[in-house]
């Protein structure tokens, strides 16, 4: 589903079709090797992340910014075909110890991986938040009921105060595999995270009531 912004075609965020996500693909790449995420070695002769470091792209549901038709921005959900071991965050996290609800709902494959949320430098920091939205409508439709996710710890630390009791902890962070930044395993459950997003609290900080606004609307 295709979504401008305000009611102006500024950005356009859509799931990407077959020849889009080649692009959004290429784009993670790229800012991985900036940020010092993977080495160049990790990147194959089209630009793609090889198949070793990504085996998961062929199970993904790729989604897209655009601007005046240029991709500015791009993540994805990576979806269970078999079972939990399909999405990449199960080789940090034992779902079965960390949340027994988490951990049924993937038995029955009503959870997805939230994963490589990126945008070209210089770009809206709001793009990554007008990706989960797209995402989320995605999820809902799919009946998902946890989007699992792994992120670093101050967009973790902002997603409590969006999302509040819907943000279900899943481990101790971890270090990511190139670099020093820790991750956080966590999921949303996605119900609930609309409920509490919802409710617009007068103690929330500005920008909090911002980002809600834009996430319900």
């Amino acid at each position: 589903m295709r979504r401008h912004i305000n009611n102006k075609p500024s950005f356009v965020i859509k799931k990407a079709d077959k020849e889009l996500s080649k692009h959004v693909r290429k784009l993670q790449a790229k800012v991985y090797l900036h940020h010092g995420n993977i080495g160049p070695d990790q990147i194959n002769e089209h630009g793609f992340l090889n198949e070793k470091t990504d085996p998961y792209f062929k199970h993904s549901v790729y989604f897209a910014a655009e601007q005046k038709g240029e991709l500015v921005a791009g993540g994805r959900l990576i979806e269970i075909v078999k079972s939990y071991k399909d999405l990449q965050i199960s080789k940090e996290v034992n779902l079965s110890k960390a949340n027994k609800d988490v951990y049924r709902a993937a038995k029955s494959g009503k959870v997805c991986e939230m994963s490589g949320l990126v945008k070209k430098k210089g770009k809206s920091r709001v793009l990554p938040l007008l990706l989960i939205k797209e995402m989320f409508h995605y999820s809902k439709a799919k009946n998902y009921e946890y989007i699992l996710m792994d992120i670093t710890k101050q967009p973790y630390k902002r997603f409590k105060k969006i999302f509040g009791e819907a943000i279900i902890e899943l481990g101790e962070p971890y270090k990511i595999q190139h670099g020093n930044n820790l991750v956080y395993p966590c999921c949303i459950h996605v119900t609930n995270s609309h409920l509490y997003i919802s409710r617009i609290h007068k103690n929330d900080p500005y920008d909090i009531k911002l980002i809600k606004k834009l996430l319900v609307s």
